[in-house]
């Protein structure tokens, strides 16, 4: 467990230290949903926990492979895979943003394993290795998550930790509820994924 904390409070970057407490937003078909101020920002960090019967190490294999090559993440219009190591990719994202210009940006998005079975699944923003910037889109400048998997009484705790600032002229609050809504689909798409993946 003390490897899982450790592992876990690297989610955000260096020089970026978050004190503010966690705060319960919802709690809805065992999923918790919980939201924290970031002092860069004026989006706060979202987590959302969930206990499941799906294997941890299909759900770690999902995790990886969907984040980094799926096509049906919520509002992805296009993804280019920059390299590729195992366990450890950076890909260039397109997204749909409504009402606003479109958002894009790269990450590297590197998978680890401890001796206790732990898994996680971080990723931070590269976007020195993303391609030319397209004119009237906006480059994300400011993003990090992590999803920890951990053995838990015969099943696994998952944990999605989601900062994403949008940048440009949105409105916050519109921002704010669109980045809970998509932490939330997010690891309900995973773990619809990894139940399909053990058929």
């Amino acid at each position: 467990m003390l490897t899982a904390l450790l592992l876990f409070s690297l989610a955000q970057p260096a020089g970026v230290v978050i004190t503010a407490p966690w705060e319960k937003v919802s709690s809805d078909d065992g999923l918790l949903l919980e939201q924290r101020a970031v002092p860069i920002s004026s989006s706060p960090e979202f987590r959302v926990t969930v206990v499941t019967k799906t294997p941890l190490e299909a759900l770690c294999e999902v995790v990886f492979e969907w984040g980094t090559r799926g096509k049906d993440l919520p509002g992805l219009i296009a993804r280019q895979e920059i390299s590729s190591i195992p366990d450890e990719r950076t890909i260039y994202d397109q997204f749909d943003a409504p009402l606003v210009s479109n958002r894009d940006y790269a990450i590297t998005v590197r998978r680890t394993r401890t001796p206790d079975s732990v898994c996680q699944v971080k990723y931070w923003l590269a976007n020195d290795k993303a391609p030319k910037k397209l004119d009237g889109w906006v480059r994300i400048d400011k993003l990090w998550g992590s999803w920890t998997l951990t053995p838990k009484d015969g099943a696994t705790q998952l944990v999605y930790v989601q900062f994403s600032d949008p940048g440009g002229s949105v409105p916050a609050m519109f921002a704010i509820g669109a980045q809970r809504d998509k932490a939330v689909q997010s690891v309900k798409m995973a773990l619809e994924k990894g139940k399909a993946a053990q058929k």
